[in-house]
């Protein structure tokens, strides 16, 4: 099996594992991530949707892979390694390349997006979902997380 080809995700879930197999050649030293995602999709595959995979994304994708085939490790116990490992928050140079090579791309990153105000003075970025402090006065912010310009805007139940 080849997972590029023969699973059919499109260019966006296509580049979330191939930052995936990034990070576990960078972060875990595999030297084979592309087998390991193939035989994740050989043992996983009718979880691993295009939706499953857009909601974990890379980091989570790669631990997930690493911890599951390369170790052999229970899937059920993939969150406490995670913690004991330090792995369940994404490394600050995970979410630079992230950054780079995901969030950024072919985007016009002056242009604000949409930051939602999620209730207790937390604001939440609607490009990665990333959640920070809101500042007294303040309607304009760089989200800490994707590094994209965003602008309050204010929660309503209208569509």
């Amino acid at each position: 099996m080849n997972w590029r080809q023969d699973l059919g995700f499109d260019s966006e879930t296509i580049l979330v594992l191939d930052i995936a197999c990034y990070f576990m050649e960078c972060f875990f030293g595999c030297r084979n991530s592309n087998d390991l995602v193939n035989a994740y999709f050989e043992a996983y595959g009718k979880w691993a949707t295009e939706d499953f995979i857009g909601h974990k994304l890379s980091w989570r994708m790669a631990t997930e892979i690493y911890y599951c085939i390369a170790l052999g490790g229970n899937r059920s116990d993939l969150r406490m390694w995670e913690i004991e490992k330090g792995w369940l928050k994404t490394p600050p140079d995970a979410l630079a390349y992230m950054r780079e090579h995901y969030w950024n791309r072919e985007k016009n990153v002056d242009v604000p997006i949409p930051a939602y105000d999620v209730g207790d003075g937390w604001i939440q970025c609607s490009e990665c979902c990333d959640v920070w402090q809101r500042m007294f006065g303040q309607n304009a912010y760089v989200c800490p997380n994707c590094g994209r310009h965003t602008v309050i805007k204010e929660n309503t139940n209208e569509e």
